[in-house]
């Protein structure tokens, strides 16, 4: 991997990471779990929990989150 997709890669993550903790505000994992399940697009707590380490997210995820943010 060449540094230059290496650097944008932690700035997308570092931003995406914000951007999760910003819309998780008070609720928890489990809670954000099942409202994903609410929404129709349902999510483990552990995989959400997953989401905030250090690789980026599957896009069902990411869907899934920002669904059971949204609800």
């Amino acid at each position: 991997m060449n540094h230059r997709a290496a650097a944008a890669s932690w700035l997308e993550l570092e931003a995406l990471h914000s951007w999760m903790s910003e819309a998780r505000g008070e609720l928890t994992f489990v809670q954000l779990a099942n409202r994903s399940v609410e929404a129709g697009h349902p999510v483990s707590e552990r995989t959400l929990r997953r989401a905030f380490g250090m690789r980026l997210p599957q896009e069902e995820t990411i869907r899934a989150y920002a669904g059971a943010w949204a609800r």
